[in-house]
């Protein structure tokens, strides 16, 4: 997903059920998730917190870039 600032826009204003991509992400669908800020609606962010961890930071073009990965993958690794 991208533009997280246009979805927290329609959220806010009602245009925009987030309860497929919270489900999505429930199921840890995504192998990552990597954020440069975080405008996402408050129940993406809830769901991506309870489900993906981070791994590293990446500094690039002043932006420090943030990767989480799935629990479930962390699981596995360790």
């Amino acid at each position: 997903m991208s533009n997280p600032t246009q979805l927290l826009n329609l959220y806010k204003n009602g245009l925009l059920d987030t309860s497929e991509v919270v489900h999505r992400i429930e199921a840890e669908e995504f192998g990552v998730v990597i954020f440069r800020a975080q405008f996402y609606p408050q129940p993406v962010l809830e769901a991506i917190g309870q489900h993906y961890r981070p791994v590293e930071h990446v500094c690039m073009n002043g932006f420090y870039y943030h990767i989480l990965l799935p629990e479930r993958l962390l699981e596995e690794e360790g």
